[in-house]
C-alpha cells in the first residue's frame, strides 16, 4: 500500500479523508483500465484488413 499510495495501512485505516482519496485513485484507474481493455478487445475482434484494397483505394 505504502508503495502505490504514499501511506502504509496504519493510516489508511485511521484517516477518512485519505480513504477516499485512495478509493477515488483506484476507481479512476479502474475506469481507465476497462478503457484500455475494451480498445484492445475491439482491435482483436475486428475483420482484419485486407491490405490490397487499401492500396487500390489510394
Amino acid at each position: 500500500m505504502h508503495q502505490f499510495h504514499g501511506m502504509g495501512y496504519a493510516e489508511y485505516s485511521r484517516k477518512h479523508k485519505k480513504r477516499l482519496e485512495v478509493e477515488k485513485q483506484r476507481e479512476k484507474e479502474y475506469v481507465i483500465s476497462q478503457h484500455v481493455v475494451g480498445s484492445i478487445e475491439r482491435k482483436l475482434h475486428s475483420p482484419p484488413v485486407d491490405e490490397h484494397r487499401l492500396s487500390k483505394r489510394m
